[in-house]
């Protein structure tokens, strides 16, 4: 491939997604949600976090052993915050801090 063709595949490559994140806010103001999709919008973040986390422990056989202590401690802390205090900010940082208290002193 030539690089003036790699320079247009990128060029509307990002037009293409920047237009297509776009809509999304354009279209939020301009169409009213029910409650039930405003519900199911509220869940997408959480949703997301949960699809980055559980595949790293279903990959990862040491979970269930001694090395993987930290991980699993810092997932338990960080799904208590969350059921406890619905803050996904609090949840990532708690988390984060348990692994890394752990890490350091385990």
């Amino acid at each position: 491939m030539s690089e003036t063709t790699i320079l247009w595949v990128l060029i509307i490559s990002t037009l293409g997604t920047f237009l297509l994140r776009y809509s999304f806010l354009w279209l939020n103001d301009r169409l009213p949600f029910s409650e039930r999709v405003a519900g199911w919008l509220k869940l997408i973040p959480a949703t997301a976090i949960v699809s980055l986390i559980v595949p790293a422990f279903i990959a990862s056989p040491s979970v269930l052993t001694a090395e993987g202590a930290p991980k699993l401690c810092a997932a338990f802390v960080a799904t208590l915050v969350m059921w406890k205090m619905r803050s996904a900010t609090l949840m990532l940082l708690l988390g984060m801090v348990t692994y890394c208290l752990l890490r350091a002193f385990g």
